[in-house]
C-alpha cells in the first residue's frame, strides 16, 4: 500500500515531537490511513485472526481519543 520508497525518500526529513510539543495542535486524520492504522492495532491484539469491524472501530476511537488527550485537536 502506498508509494514505493516514499518513506524511505522522506526519513532523512523526518522530525519527533513530544507529545507536550503537539498540545494544541490540530491533526488532519485520512480516513483511510486510520482504517489502516486501526485494522493494524486490532490485529495486534490477536494476530491469529482476522479483528471484527468493531474491533477495528473501537480502536480507531482509542485512537482518536488518544490524540484528544494528549491536547492534539483531531
Amino acid at each position: 500500500m502506498g508509494i514505493v520508497g516514499l518513506s524511505t525518500n522522506l526519513e532523512p526529513y523526518a522530525e519527533s515531537y513530544t507529545p507536550g510539543q503537539l498540545h494544541g495542535y490540530t491533526a488532519i486524520i485520512d480516513g483511510p490511513g486510520l482504517a489502516y492504522h486501526a485494522h493494524n492495532l486490532a490485529r495486534e491484539a490477536d494476530p491469529t485472526c482476522l479483528p471484527s469491524y468493531a474491533d477495528v472501530y473501537e480502536d480507531a476511537i482509542r485512537f482518536l481519543e488518544g490524540l484528544e488527550a494528549m491536547g492534539i485537536s483531531v
